[in-house]
């Protein structure tokens, strides 16, 4: 599933939900790292469900960045891809 979201990333981007303790965290947000997206873990009985969704749907509908670098003090960093106001990812 990862190389085929990376595969199509081009063209499109994977925005994917982890449901429940059980699922399989490294797979929900490695998929969507390769497809250009958001992941998204949602708790068993988490209340906030519905603002979960609202915020990858907001996600989704954000345009982002590739194939960028920004700098602080003359250190550059090139993160994959960067989205409003959302800090990059680290690792």
């Amino acid at each position: 599933m990862i190389e085929q979201a990376r595969a199509h990333s081009d063209e499109t981007r994977v925005f994917s939900f982890g449901l429940g303790e059980g699922c399989d965290t490294y797979l929900v947000t490695n998929v969507a790292r390769a497809g250009r997206g958001t992941s998204t873990l949602v708790k068993d009985n988490d209340p906030n469900l519905n603002g979960l969704v609202v915020r990858a749907l907001a996600s989704a509908m954000e345009p982002s960045l590739c194939d960028t670098q920004y700098g602080f003090n003359g250190q550059l960093s090139q993160p994959e891809e960067l989205y409003r106001n959302k800090a990059p990812d680290r690792g």
